[in-house]
């Protein structure tokens, strides 16, 4: 739209030779300055003001603003669900975003309770471990990756520094 509305409805006023302040006045602002600040704030007025405007002029919306009236409201309500959906999507992904990291709390607690178990079970199933406490396996463990690691290296002809 290359002209604000709120513009359009002044030049209107003006060519009906109705003063700013006697339109304001019949449409319920108290001033001038109430009246252009509605007018002002935006590109486009609300359909409610449109017919409340209109009707003060005592013409049809078409006749100020050269629209379908159907169309102005059809295109207003089409905005409020986007609103509403937009609200709606933001919501969603807040409590997503809740839902995900009280999983992963949840999960992280979770972990170390299970791993503890494994290694007590493997304590007392695994013949090798059986009698042995969970530090000894721990570290029986860590040693054994070191071991197969540097196998590994040689294996490929790595240093041991590398």
């Amino acid at each position: 739209m290359s002209k604000k509305e709120g513009d359009i409805l002044i030049n209107f006023i003006k060519s009906r030779g109705i003063a700013v302040e006697d339109f304001a006045e019949k449409a319920g602002y108290r001033g001038r300055q109430g009246l252009y600040y509605q007018l002002k704030k935006g590109d486009t007025l609300s359909h409610e003001f449109k017919l409340k405007a209109a009707e003060v002029l005592g013409v049809d919306v078409e006749e100020i603003f050269g629209q379908n009236l159907d169309k102005v409201k059809k295109v207003d309500e089409e905005k409020e669900v986007l609103k509403k959906l937009v609200q709606a999507q933001e919501s969603l992904l807040k409590h997503q975003n809740e839902f995900i990291t009280a999983q992963m709390i949840r999960l992280e607690a979770f972990e170390e309770t299970i791993l503890a178990k494994v290694a007590e079970i493997q304590a007392e199933v695994v013949p090798r471990y059986k009698g042995r406490n969970l530090d000894a396996i721990l570290d029986e463990a860590e040693q054994d990756v070191r071991d197969k690691t540097q196998e590994i290296r040689k294996d490929l002809g790595l240093s041991a520094s590398s």
